[in-house]
């Protein structure tokens, strides 16, 4: 007896203690914004520093505030926010329809005292709208047509940047101002967003509209609070003057993400991303894995570690489809280098950053851990970000087709987060993109480029990479029914060959290339290299991923070769843009795709792999070879020990042949491949 109430002591002073330590915040400041609740609410910080709470949570306050951007309003850098311009008391003239729907309207004015007419133009100018008394107006926005000074305004109501809707009962209303400093709960499937109207002015991308709807923190005050439930990332933002927005698309100054969860994490957990409505715990930093990461010795200019900490301190804000290059807030990310940057902390964290006399005395195991505890910061910031963006796969989204290099970046930071803590549903994203392309279609026959699995998921870094097979010399040569060739999006203009304008030919199958839409549009892919739109922007930037990639080991988890053997060729025609690092170890990681005729741009090429020269052409071989590279290879890594080639050939006969023609018509084998199999058919080899 005495023992149970000796028991039942122990646990009521441990509840007791685990309430005085349980922290609790009435508000949070986090990277310049700050969220103010109605009372204490149970808090705490995720590994890399964001916060959450238990709630859900009542907020009372979000500074800044959004609000309608109001005449003296500036963005931090002093620039002015678009501000109200012009008003009207008179209904909305509906001018023009389309196919039965409302088309354009003409609102005449009532005054323009401070209509600022540089950014009233149409294709430019995105008006806000508020006061009308119709919901189909008021907080949206519409484009400029047509601007009669102390007249006049005409604007499309139907733009395929706006829905449709019925505005017959519209009246009056203000026209100008931006809506900013928004907040979003759980960015879900939907292309728009809520952080600021003015997207929709200069420099806009279509898929970046404005829906005031998902901007929660619209009006939040005591009177009228905003309840965020548990299970929800609540992202609020700063907003910036469109004035940038020549250099720098973003409107968006800064962001912050803050948690709400239904009991408190586990201490050193990570947060969940922000993506989707899946608030799960599942990784906590005593569970990464560090050794996959190297200790290189650093060649050259490199990133300095505390620079690559700064650089990805703060959450990196996207949505699960579309640009993020109009809300990526400039303070946390760039807008639209973010290979550059992600190779950078990547390879920070490959580094030997110990230092010879911290070296003296210790074991190599020690040194390794002390690198380690130096990456700490870094790695766990890294691993967040590959978390976050991952999200975009479990939340419903299949990722963004390629274009251009708006996406260029994201393959490192989502594939070093698999690994780190090996998680399955990384692999399982990798294994339906790259070489799923090209895989059987469950009624016979094979996908192809611009014919994908309907599960397919998109990486731009592999979906622009390719080898040419036969179905692409068939495209940029108009010998596709249905398809007309437009290189690089244009239509052909018969230039010189280093326009481009340059088709694929025969003798370029198997060779690794690069498309701007390749896994959409192959008829916009071009063999030019120089100009061909993003080819360099990519490159440039590429080929540094690839030889991370190789270097940390997981080539295997990408398994797709045609992405580092054109990283290979692309590095043999621009030597200039291969950083000292990769010029320095990229050797040490496997065979070399190089071209066997150096001074031919688009000669086929060969594996260099130190020991040995091993000709592409083999690479359908079912032999693996012995190392003395006799022609029998499948890997192109022939310096690696093999097995003994077995000396019984392959037996081909017709059933095998039909099936290799038809792999060959649907360009999953070459031709050379197949003139192969015809030889040995031909010889008639006992089966």
């Amino acid at each position: 007896m005495q023992t149970k109430k000796w028991l039942a002591t122990v646990l009521i002073l441990i509840a007791i203690i685990a309430t005085v330590n349980a922290a609790t915040c009435a508000s949070i400041e986090q990277f310049g914004i700050t969220w103010t609740f109605d009372s204490d609410y149970e808090c705490g910080q995720f590994a890399n520093g964001d916060y959450w709470v238990v709630g859900p949570v009542t907020i009372v306050s979000i500074d800044p505030p959004s609000k309608v951007a109001v005449q003296g309003d500036k963005d931090e850098a002093g620039n002015s926010f678009i501000y109200s311009v012009v008003s009207s008391t008179q209904d909305w003239a509906i001018t023009n329809s389309w196919n039965g729907q409302p088309w354009k309207a003409t609102i005449y004015l009532d005054n323009t005292s401070i209509i600022d007419t540089s950014v009233v133009s149409w294709g430019y100018m995105y008006l806000y709208v508020q006061g009308t008394g119709n919901p189909n107006a008021d907080r949206h926005t519409f484009n400029v047509d047509s601007y009669i000074p102390n007249t006049s305004i005409t604007i499309w109501l139907a733009h395929n940047r706006d829905p449709v809707a019925n505005f017959g009962a519209t009246h009056g209303g203000t026209f100008g101002g931006e809506e900013i400093n928004g907040s979003m709960i759980n960015p879900g499937l939907s292309s728009s967003q809520g952080y600021v109207s003015g997207v929709n002015s200069a420099n806009s991308f279509p898929n970046a509209s404005w829906d005031p709807a998902l901007n929660v923190a619209w009006d939040v005050n005591a009177q009228n609070p905003l309840t965020v439930p548990a299970s929800s990332s609540l992202i609020s933002t700063k907003s910036k003057s469109y004035i940038d927005t020549e250099n720098n698309y973003s409107q968006v100054q800064r962001a912050s993400v803050l948690t709400v969860l239904s009991s408190a994490p586990a201490a050193n957990s990570f947060r969940p991303t922000f993506l989707g409505n899946d608030k799960t715990i599942h990784f906590n930093k005593d569970d990464l894995d560090y050794s996959f990461l190297k200790e290189l010795t650093p060649v050259g200019n490199v990133p300095a570690l505390v620079d690559m900490e700064n650089q990805f301190q703060r959450p990196w804000i996207r949505k699960i489809i579309g640009s993020v290059r109009c809300i990526a807030p400039t303070d946390n990310m760039p807008e639209y280098w973010f290979a550059s940057a992600t190779n950078n902390g990547a390879l920070a964290l490959n580094l030997d950053l110990t230092t010879a006399q911290e070296k003296v005395g210790l074991t190599a195991a020690q040194i390794t851990a002390l690198n380690n505890s130096k990456k700490e910061k870094l790695f766990i910031e890294y691993v967040q970000l590959g978390l976050d963006w991952f999200g975009q796969y479990t939340s419903g989204g299949h990722g963004n087709p390629p274009d251009g290099g708006i996406y260029t970046g994201q393959l490192l930071p989502e594939i070093v987060f698999g690994r780190a803590f090996n998680y399955q549903p990384v692999w399982d994203m990798l294994a339906k993109t790259g070489n799923y392309r090209y895989s059987a279609k469950p009624g016979g026959g094979y996908y192809n480029d611009r014919d994908l699995p309907s599960d397919y998921d998109f990486i731009q870094e592999l979906d622009q990479t390719f080898y040419i097979t036969k179905h692409d010399v068939n495209i940029t040569n108009n010998l596709v029914p249905g398809i007309t060739w437009f290189p690089s999006g244009s239509p052909p203009d018969n230039n010189p060959p280093n326009d481009v304008d340059l088709p694929y030919t025969a003798e370029m199958i198997g060779m690794p290339e690069w498309g701007i839409h390749q896994a959409t549009n192959p008829e916009h892919s071009t063999a030019a290299v120089n100009p061909a739109n993003y080819r360099e922007l990519n490159g440039m930037y590429n080929n540094q991923t690839a030889f991370l990639l190789l270097a940390m080991g997981l080539k295997e988890k990408v398994n797709y070769d045609a992405f580092f053997d054109y990283e290979d060729r692309y590095v043999n025609f621009y030597p200039s843009q291969q950083s000292a690092m990769r010029l320095a170890y990229r050797a040490n990681y496997g065979c070399v795709w190089t071209r066997d005729d150096s001074e031919d741009m688009y000669s086929l090429g060969h594996y260099d792999c130190s020991e040995c020269l091993y000709n592409c052409e083999m690479q359908d071989s079912e032999y693996c070879g012995d190392g003395t590279c006799n022609g029998e290879e499948t890997t192109n890594n022939c310096n690696w020990d093999c097995q003994d080639s077995p000396s019984t050939p392959e037996c081909v006969n017709l059933t095998a042949l039909t099936g290799y023609i038809g792999q060959w018509k649907q360009g999953s084998l070459l031709m050379l491949s197949l003139m192969q199999k015809i030889e040995k058919w031909k010889a008639g080899t006992e089966c």
